[in-house]
């Protein structure tokens, strides 16, 4: 590893795959090519290039290899613009991604980014390509989606002993106008209880890290001798501290009441 070296040369080498001693392997150079250049994007180095030669002894049969490093200048994200996306509002993916307008250029947040995007569960495919502008100190950013059916539609029908004739019906939306959230309205029907039910849900509330979620139910179900009635709701607020860590409390409010049916003496 020769050129102009942020790192030290040990810490480098300890980076690469293709090691000595080992047979040649094209793919292994590609990766350890990739992976030298990505920790000098990492530092914002956007236009880095590595560059590889090789002398082979054909008495010892042996390579003798060194990659090239240019580092070039430090490069910052100018624009960030998306496409693909008909329905989902720039802003859902924007909240999620790592990496923002002014920041140092950064692959491993780039990566990271497009990871996040296609988390939220409203993509195919998703693709975060650079985009240099005439300024060489500033690189622009194009995130490019591919959108898929966020919808779903189920309906049901059976039968039982207890409660003869049962439907269902759901119909659930994430993504709900392009902003994320997420309702569904369920119902279900038999001659001895129906149930219905509404939920939305938040993730982002008011584009924070705050989350809200709203249920709403009525519930009538008859018995030999008594009915019972219910309804009510509940509501969850929750916080992101991180990716991985959520934490919500949850309140929820019922009404029941509690109707006996009183036999008629003969």
């Amino acid at each position: 590893v020769d050129g102009d070296l942020l790192f030290e040369k040990d810490f480098l080498i300890a980076k690469l795959e293709l090691k000595p001693g080992m047979t040649f392997d094209s793919f292994l150079m590609q990766k350890d090519t990739s992976t030298l250049k990505e920790l000098y994007q990492d530092l914002g180095y956007a236009n880095v290039t590595i560059s590889n030669a090789s002398l082979q002894d054909p008495d010892k049969r042996e390579i003798e290899f060194k990659y090239q490093i240019q580092k070039g200048e430090k490069v910052f994200i100018g624009r960030i613009s998306y496409a693909g996306n008909e329905t989902t509002r720039d802003k859902v993916m924007r909240r999620v991604m790592t990496i923002s307008e002014g920041d140092l250029y950064n692959a491993t947040a780039i990566k990271h980014s497009r990871r996040q995007i296609m988390r939220l569960g409203f993509f195919e495919r998703a693709d975060i390509t650079d985009d240099p502008g005439a300024n060489p100190a500033l690189t622009n950013l194009t995130v490019r989606v591919k959108e898929r059916q966020t919808g779903t539609f189920q309906v049901g029908a059976g039968f039982s002993s207890l409660e003869n004739f049962i439907a269902t019906a759901q119909i659930s939306k994430q993504n709900f106008l392009g902003h994320g959230q997420t309702v569904s309205l369920q119902a279900t029907l038999s001659s001895i209880r129906s149930l219905y039910t509404v939920s939305f849900f938040d993730p982002y509330f008011l584009d924070t890290s705050w989350t809200l979620s709203l249920d709403a139910f009525n519930f009538q179900q008859e018995f030999n001798d008594f009915s019972r009635g219910s309804f009510g709701g509940s509501m969850a607020w929750g916080y992101r501290f991180t990716e991985d860590l959520h934490l919500s409390l949850a309140y929820k409010i019922e009404d029941v009441d509690i109707t006996i049916r009183r036999s008629v003496p003969l």
